[in-house]
This record gives C-alpha cells, sequence and structure tokens, in this order.
C-alpha cells in the first residue's frame, strides 16, 4: 500500500497499490460478463421449453353436488344414478337403503 502525503487538511490516505487494482477489476469485469451471458442463455432456455410444451387447458367441468352428503363435485367423478349423483357407492348404497 502506498501513502499519499498530507493533504490541505493535514489528513494522510492510504491508497491502493494501482497494480491490484487494476487487476481486481478485470476479474470483476469477468465474473461480471459470466453472470450476464449465463442469464441470458437461462432465459433463452426457458422460452425454448415453454415453446415446445403448449399450455394445457382444462375446460371448466360442471359441478353437482352429492344427494347424501352434499359435497360438490366434477360430474366426471361422480356416480349417476337414478337421476341422482352421488361422490362414492356407499353414499349410493346409503340412499337407496333409505328409500327402501
Amino acid at each position: 500500500m502506498s501513502f499519499s502525503g498530507p493533504d490541505a487538511a493535514g489528513f494522510c490516505y492510504a491508497w491502493p497499490e494501482p497494480e491490484n487494482s487494476t487487476l481486481a477489476m478485470k476479474y470483476l469485469l469477468w465474473i461480471g460478463l459470466f453472470l450476464i451471458i449465463y442469464w441470458i442463455m437461462r432465459k433463452s432456455g426457458n422460452r425454448r421449453n415453454r415453446a415446445a410444451t403448449p399450455p394445457t387447458s382444462r375446460d371448466p367441468e360442471e359441478m353437482v353436488t352429492c344427494a347424501h352428503c352434499g359435497v360438490h363435485l366434477p360430474v366426471s367423478e361422480s356416480i349417476h344414478a337414478g337421476g341422482r349423483y352421488f361422490c362414492c357407492v356407499e353414499h349410493q348404497r346409503a340412499a337407496q337403503a333409505r328409500s327402501d
């Protein structure tokens, strides 16, 4: 470290060697350049993957209520019997036993 002489107020300042600061700036420049290139490559890879797989769009499905317990569920997952919808076979059997 080299020292400069006192300034007008009488303070002395320590300045780093010019060779070391230049070397540090070179390393910082290379690290920054590497990070920028990495970030750009990562962003372009994400775009490529998103373009390859089309978004999965599911149409909304009609919801029905179980005639036994009142749970709401999609029609595709329900059991339809006797004009009513049930969430499981047990509830269908219980409703049939109650009506008999």
